[in-house]
C-alpha cells in the first residue's frame, strides 16, 4: 500500500479513533499517529487494516455488539486509569519520604 488516509477510512465507517483501534486491534495512540503526524502503519497493522477493508460491516457489527454485551467496559477502564494514576502518586509519594528520611 502506498498513501493510505486512515481517517477517511475511519469517517466513511462512522467510527472514532478508538473504536478503530480496538477493531483493528492496536493501541488508540499509534491511530492517533497515523492520522495527526502523518506516520506509517507497520506491515502487521497495514494486514489488519486490509482485513477490515474486507470484512468492514461485519467488524463494525460484531465490535458494537460486543460493546452492548459488556456495558461496564467503559467504568471499569476509568477505574483501572484512577487506580493506576493512585498507584503512581503513592509511589511518588514514598520516594519524597525517602528522600526526607535521607537528609
Amino acid at each position: 500500500m502506498d498513501t493510505l488516509n486512515i481517517k477517511a477510512i475511519r469517517k466513511q465507517n462512522k467510527l472514532t479513533q478508538q473504536e478503530f483501534a480496538d477493531i483493528i486491534n492496536v493501541p488508540l495512540p499509534r491511530v492517533n499517529a497515523w492520522e495527526q503526524r502523518g506516520s506509517n502503519p507497520k506491515i502487521k497493522d497495514y494486514k489488519a487494516i486490509e482485513n477490515f477493508l474486507k470484512n468492514a460491516k461485519d467488524d463494525i457489527e460484531k465490535y458494537k455488539i460486543k460493546r452492548v454485551e459488556n456495558p461496564c467496559e467503559k467504568a471499569l477502564e476509568e477505574l483501572k486509569k484512577e487506580r493506576d494514576y493512585l498507584r503512581y502518586t503513592i509511589d511518588l509519594q514514598k520516594k519524597v519520604i525517602e528522600n526526607l528520611e535521607k537528609k
